[in-house]
């Protein structure tokens, strides 16, 4: 059993690394989200830790310990650097650091199958009302996506070239802010901008702080300021058309690309 999923988990991380083709990519990364989704046993893999593998009782259920991770709340370690303890995390980063935008986005869909998966652990959904949710339960969900990098990850796709993926940026802030601002909290939403959001988190961040800046950050206003470098080609596409024609009369071998 343990052989099998060993197998299947090793396959498709390498896909997201290694393979030439965004089309097997975005299916390996897909596979990832339906299972947990779907709540497969081998989702306690996906989202545990190499040495929490080897432990019989992490097949079943969401991943509650993480050995050979030691990155507490508050820790100062640099969130861009790429998890080394997890078995498929560090792809799934690489994956949304790819050049195909959809791969990155089913990257940010994968993110978004983890949250609601940490958040129906015990009935709730994080997507959705989470009155009453456990306060454990929230740590511990903030606690996985930190140590797994996703949380670097969606901050630095709020300033992707593609708007889709902004988009989705945007969407999975939006969620984790539902978690942990309340309604009653007087805090001021001062952050407003994607530039104002990354120089208050700073590059070395940790979980405290990421959850300090999420708090202040006035989410409606960067969906309206959002920047991607794709705005000006979505309104007026006649540059980028001119630049295709250009390049593909110049080199005869780059038409198939350009196209």
């Amino acid at each position: 059993m343990f052989f099998l999923q060993d197998n299947i988990l090793q396959k498709l991380s390498s896909i997201l690394v290694e393979d030439d083709e965004a089309f097997p990519r975005r299916r390996a990364i897909e596979c990832f989200s339906v299972w947990i989704t779907n709540r497969h046993p081998i989702t306690a893999r996906i989202l545990g830790s190499r040495k929490a593998a080897k432990d019989q009782s992490q097949t079943e259920g969401f991943p509650t310990s993480y050995e050979g991770q030691d990155l507490g709340i508050g820790n100062q370690l640099e969130a861009t650097k790429m998890p080394s303890g997890f078995e498929v995390a560090p792809s799934v980063c690489h994956a949304c650091q790819d050049f195909d935008w959809e791969v990155k986005l089913r990257g940010l869909e994968f993110w978004e199958a983890v949250i609601e998966r940490a958040g129906t652990d015990k009935g709730k959904s994080f997507s959705g009302n989470h009155e009453g949710l456990q306060v454990e339960n929230v740590e511990k969900c903030f606690q996985i996506l930190f140590e797994m990098g996703a949380l670097s990850v969606v901050s630095e796709a709020l300033n992707d070239c593609d708007h889709m993926v902004c988009e989705k940026a945007l969407e999975v802030l939006a969620t984790l802010q539902r978690v942990v601002y309340h309604e009653n909290s007087t805090q001021e939403r001062c952050l407003k901008t994607s530039q104002d959001f990354q120089e208050a988190l700073g590059k070395g961040f940790g979980l405290e702080k990421f959850i300090e800046v999420l708090r202040a950050t006035d989410i409606p206003a960067l969906v309206e300021c959002c920047e991607a470098a794709d705005n000006a080609i979505r309104s007026d596409p006649v540059s980028l058309i001119e630049d295709i024609l250009s390049a593909a009369e110049r080199h005869e071998e780059n038409l198939l690309d350009c196209y």
